[in-house]
């Protein structure tokens, strides 16, 4: 793609900076749910229409588990 990704779905689901709004998506990071934070993506153990960057769902950030991970980015010098 443009951003130079490729493989992002499917590993483990992302945390995001935002939480997570039942009523949907934010243009920028909501705050208002601490205890729900948004988790995008599909895991290796999730039905394939879940491995998609349009899925996101809530999940506590003082839980863990196998199905929620990370991906560190790090931008080009300009």
């Amino acid at each position: 793609n443009k951003f130079g990704l490729a493989d992002m779905l499917g590993n483990v689901r992302e945390w995001c900076l935002d939480e997570f709004d039942p009523a949907g998506a934010h243009e920028e990071p909501y705050k208002g749910n601490p205890s729900g934070r948004v988790v995008r993506g599909g895991t290796f153990n999730n039905n394939p229409g879940n491995a998609r960057c349009a899925y996101r769902e809530t999940n506590n950030p003082a839980n863990s588990n196998s199905n929620n991970g990370f991906r560190v980015a790090v931008g080009l010098p300009w």
